[in-house]
């Protein structure tokens, strides 16, 4: 007689036993998430998931990357549009979903330009061999002909306060050579100057300044 499961109490559903699941069936359910089997998250659902792991105090709306355009942020948890002024702390300066940075040619080079992290202050590419150049033609003024890029502000203000730092290393040696040398100078000034007493060969004394 097959067991009874009671969902509802005005109706009895009838269902046949079943076994507790196996162990490859167990490992399956827990199977991390690949590119073949990523995790989907509704617009609804993503101040619940990040609150799980991280602090979550930044704006109720939920920016939709592909139908968010120009000057005009589009919210997929409300499904409204907003007239961007925020800019990602101006950060996103020519907008959204730029034409020219959204064409399939571009597009492309970006995929396999983003997929391999090089260290570009050791190992170099045609790509940013090509990026430098345009760079220094488009935007890099005469008066500063060399260029250092970093990976964002806080490697930036890094880097500033070692160049600073450095460079206040070298002016004190700089500073501290002058006044070594400039103490040896007069050293031997004042002690050329002081006057010597001596005798010739009649005996007669004599002053030497």
């Amino acid at each position: 007689m097959p067991d009874t499961l009671t969902a509802n109490p005005e109706r009895a559903v009838t269902t046949a036993p079943t076994a507790p699941p196996t162990k490859a069936e167990s490992v399956k359910s827990e199977e991390k998430p690949t590119t073949k089997n990523p995790i989907k998250i509704a617009p609804n659902e993503v101040h619940t998931s990040l609150a799980k792991h991280m602090l979550v105090d930044g704006f109720d709306l939920i920016i939709d990357l592909k139908r968010s355009q120009g000057s005009y942020v589009f919210d997929s948890r409300y499904n409204k549009r907003y007239l961007d002024f925020f800019t990602f702390f101006a950060s996103g300066s020519v907008g959204l979903n730029h034409p020219r940075l959204t064409s399939p040619d571009f597009l492309e080079k970006l995929g396999y330009v983003a997929v391999n992290k090089v260290s570009n202050s050791d190992a170099y590419t045609v790509e940013m061999a090509e990026f430098v150049e345009t760079f220094a033609r488009i935007a890099q003024p005469d008066y500063l002909p060399y260029t250092f890029f970093v990976d964002g502000g806080a490697l930036a203000v890094e880097n500033a306060l070692k160049t600073a730092f450095d460079w206040k290393t070298r002016k004190n040696f700089a500073k501290r050579s002058m006044v070594v040398a400039g103490t040896r100078s007069r050293s031997r000034i004042q002690t050329r100057s002081k006057p010597t007493t001596s005798r010739n060969s009649a005996g007669h004394e004599f002053t030497i300044r």
